[in-house]
């Protein structure tokens, strides 16, 4: 079991929580700011929005992530095997060659699926999924893993 690759998803978390603070304390005390240079061209809506996207931003990066561990697991793990180019084969791909559940790996299918609805905007529509379900959904494939050599 790899809870290696869960620690590398984990700062993906914290730094999600970190900029909910840092956005949430901003929207607060934006009147008191009014005064200080430097802010460009940013406006309370653009904070506001900011957080309103912040978990959709979140959720597409912890994805990113998730695709770079697993195709770095592939090569690192078996070398010489060929590398799927899509990313829903990399996942069958690890899934098969770790026996994670089928269950499991339709988890992360479902995750990848959401990213592609927000991120490509002609994707087929999908279960919306909050950061917390995708990340324990992603969480639970990466603990199947077998450790790197």
């Amino acid at each position: 079991m790899s809870y290696r690759h869960v620690q590398e998803l984990a700062t993906v978390r914290a730094e999600f929580e970190a900029a909910r603070f840092a956005i949430s304390y901003l929207e607060r005390i934006w009147h008191q700011l009014a005064a200080i240079q430097g802010r460009g061209t940013v406006e309370l809506r653009h904070v506001r929005d900011a957080a309103r996207n912040l978990e959709i931003t979140y959720t597409i990066r912890l994805f990113s992530e998730f695709e770079g561990l697993l195709y770095r697991h592939l090569i690192v793990r078996y070398p010489g095997l060929r590398v799927p180019r899509t990313t829903e084969a990399l996942i069958n791909r690890a899934a098969l060659r770790e026996r994670i559940p089928d269950h499991t790996r339709d988890a992360a299918q479902a995750v990848r699926e959401y990213r592609n609805s927000l991120v490509h905007h002609r994707a087929t529509p999908a279960r919306e999924l909050t950061l917390q379900n995708a990340t324990a959904a992603l969480n639970r494939f990466l603990t199947l893993l077998s450790d790197p050599p």
